[in-house]
């Protein structure tokens, strides 16, 4: 069973992460001032034609940000699609851009039926207590 409520614990955590990451996406496509392609260029501070672990901490360095070498090679791996450890434009713009038309509207969805509430409960029986039927509504499907 406790094998069960960490898997559980493990999905809730990725599902809040990858809301709170569609809600920053979602706010940076609707500044009047973000490109994608602006962005990228930026990035890419001395055209290499690809993002890597060199210019992505300049960029980060330069905002402030210091990560950790595990850290750098964790963000390359969640953008880089064809796992060469350079980011092209198009892996760029598919890593940046909105996934879900209405990410908002599940994360709302899932709180209010209580599947995203603490995770200091039975989070296995609160899981099993929602149909599959359930999930679907709450993302908008039916």
């Amino acid at each position: 069973m406790r094998v069960e409520q960490a898997l559980t614990t493990l999905l809730i955590r990725e599902i809040k992460l990858q809301i709170k990451a569609e809600n920053i996406k979602r706010i940076l496509e609707a500044a009047y001032d973000f490109n994608i392609q602006s962005a990228y260029k930026v990035i890419d501070d001395w055209s290499y034609g690809y993002l890597d672990s060199r210019n992505l901490r300049r960029f980060l360095r330069n905002m402030g940000v210091l990560l950790t070498k595990q850290e750098l090679i964790a963000l390359i791996r969640r953008i880089d699609l064809d796992g060469d450890a350079k980011i092209s434009y198009e892996e760029f713009y598919e890593g940046v851009k909105s996934q879900f038309a209405h990410s908002h509207k599940i994360g709302l969805n899932l709180r209010a039926k209580g599947i995203l509430s603490s995770l200091n409960g039975n989070t296995s029986t609160m899981v099993k207590s929602h149909s599959r039927q359930d999930l679907l509504n709450s993302a908008g499907k039916k």
